[in-house]
């Protein structure tokens, strides 16, 4: 998704504690923060941020550190159980905010209905380009006539 949501607490949480286990690792190995990077083709700035949790390099990082570190996919398995966890978030982030704007779309076509003026007409459904949800599409408001 192009989109770039805000970062959850618990995908922080969860960033940091591979990044930890990506440390613990490296150590293990009796490896240098440069050690890795140059095993893996990444700077080592980039294996420091990975460590800290501060930023969560691709899938690609994590397959090559699990790799030099014959993590037996421990690593590749964090990093997917972030995205996967990311992804879960944004959707449901995304399907709260189109109940909302249905809701409000609802409370205005309600309104005017009430009113007599304008009358509106739900006319298809369509898949939200996001998420995929039905979502129902309003494209015909109209004067009522006396």
């Amino acid at each position: 998704m192009s989109t770039r949501w805000p970062k959850s607490e618990s995908i922080s949480q969860m960033e940091h504690a591979l990044g930890q286990q990506l440390g613990a690792l490296r150590c293990q190995a009796g490896w240098s923060q440069n050690d890795l990077a140059g095993d893996t083709g990444y700077s080592r700035a980039a294996v420091c941020h990975a460590e800290l949790g501060r930023h969560c390099p691709s899938r690609d990082f994590w397959v090559r550190c699990d790799v030099a570190l014959h993590a037996n996919g421990v690593l590749v398995a964090g990093w997917d159980q972030i995205e996967a966890t990311r992804l879960a978030e944004q959707r449901a982030a995304a399907l709260a905010a189109q109940n909302a704007r249905e809701a409000r779309a609802l409370e205005v076509m309600t309104g005017l209905a009430r009113q007599g003026d304008v009358g509106a007409r739900v006319t298809g459904l369509q898949a939200c380009p996001h998420c995929g949800t039905k979502m129902s599409v309003v494209t015909t408001l109209f004067p009522m006539c006396p």
